[in-house]
């Protein structure tokens, strides 16, 4: 057993690590295990990022343009941006946003569209 301090609120935290380990690491272990406020939010920050990009990977089936629209969960958390909107193509369009308490929303919505032509 060793100390490691949160990088949130400065306190020490006793963390099970093993002889040897760096204090850099000793550190992030404290601030992970740690419940002050802003260790908190970090965890709820990181498990939003990765439930969100579930989502992502279930909604989008081309790999690339799935890494892409997920480079932009964290502007939104950062709330450097309010929403994304992607047409995929002529009837899919995909669409992020965070609101006003924090939370991300991810939408995909296909169109069916029927065309009749007239001569």
């Amino acid at each position: 057993m060793t100390t490691g301090t949160c990088k949130y609120c400065g306190n020490l935290k006793t963390v099970n690590a093993e002889e040897g380990t760096l204090q850099e690491m000793l550190n992030i272990i404290a601030s992970e295990e740690c419940d002050c406020e802003g260790a908190r939010f970090a965890r709820k920050r990181a498990a939003d990022l990765e439930t969100t990009s579930a989502y992502i990977d279930n909604l989008i089936d081309k790999d690339d343009l799935a890494q892409a629209i997920k480079g932009f969960i964290e502007p939104l958390q950062d709330y450097k941006a309010m929403s994304i909107s992607v047409k995929i193509d002529d009837k899919t369009k995909f669409s992020m946003s965070i609101g006003q308490d924090g939370a991300l929303s991810v939408q995909r919505v296909d169109t069916l569209k029927t065309q009749y032509d007239v001569e």
